[in-house]
């Protein structure tokens, strides 16, 4: 058996870093999950669902992507 130090232990691990941009793409699978959801119940089982929730939340889908594109796109001011 060998004998692993806690700082051998710590090398060994990986580090897991939540930014906002992993937190909003999971909002975006969610609200997509919802969403075929919804449109699934409508089209295939003939149940109602309220359309006002179903146009929330694609316009969230939608202003998600926008935010991460912008946040994406690099400053005209600043050239390498």
């Amino acid at each position: 058996m060998k004998n692993i130090t806690n700082k051998q232990a710590s090398k060994n691990r990986k580090e897991i870093i939540i930014t906002g941009t992993i937190v909003a793409r999971g909002i975006q699978a969610i609200l997509l999950l919802c969403l075929f959801y919804g449109l699934v119940q409508t089209m295939v089982f003939g149940q109602e669902i309220d359309t006002l929730l179903l146009l929330m939340m694609g316009s969230s889908l939608v202003t998600l992507e926008l935010a991460l594109c912008k946040e994406k796109e690099p400053e005209n001011g600043h050239e390498n």
